[in-house]
């Protein structure tokens, strides 16, 4: 399962290679993924839209905590400047 999986670090400086990111559903379901740090939140945007499920029209990515809304301006913003490392959990919140 991806979720045993080990984090990739770089031995020389201690530095996490791969951010799993856990994508909580409205309808209840999870999804995990692996990112590299250096990905841009516009990839876990992405992988939700490449998973082509029923109900995902337009939405926004959520961190319970602290809490912050990673939407259309945060797009750029990479993960690690996210904030969201070595793991974290994003809520999809359905928009207008």
């Amino acid at each position: 399962s991806q979720r045993y999986k080990q984090l990739i670090v770089n031995c020389a400086t201690g530095i996490f290679l791969n951010f799993w990111i856990l994508i909580r559903f409205p309808n209840g379901e999870r999804r995990e993924q692996s990112f590299l740090r250096t990905d841009k939140i516009q990839s876990i945007y992405r992988y939700i839209d490449s998973l082509g499920l029923p109900g995902v029209g337009n939405y926004k990515l959520i961190s319970s905590f602290p809490r912050r809304v990673f939407g259309v301006d945060q797009m750029g913003i990479t993960l690690e400047d996210a904030g969201l490392h070595p793991r974290a959990s994003l809520f999809l919140e359905p928009s207008e």
